[in-house]
């Protein structure tokens, strides 16, 4: 679903796919516990110090914007509490 609306680059795999899993992780984890993704600050340095990629919120924000999830704060950016929009979770509970 992710690499359908290159929300998350089909190429380069060797170098993100660890973060590609940590986001398809992240989803699915939201999603069997029925959570929002909460998302805090968008400062690049605290994921950085976290050991968290970069990338990780560039990856949330065009989810965000190719309409995967819904920002409570933004149309644009993962920002605030996400959430699925109706039409990933139409599509999570057919591949569950």
């Amino acid at each position: 679903m992710l690499r359908s609306v290159a929300a998350v680059p089909h190429r380069r795999k060797k170098l993100n796919g660890h973060v590609h899993k940590l986001i398809s992780a992240t989803l699915v984890h939201a999603y069997e516990s029925n959570e929002t993704i909460r998302i805090t600050t968008r400062m690049l340095a605290t994921f950085h110090d976290m050991g968290v990629s970069t990338k990780f919120i560039e990856y949330l924000d065009k989810a965000v914007h190719e309409n995967l999830l819904k920002s409570d704060l933004s149309k644009d950016k993962a920002e605030g509490n996400l959430t699925f929009t109706d039409t990933t979770t139409k599509w999570l509970n057919i591949a569950y």
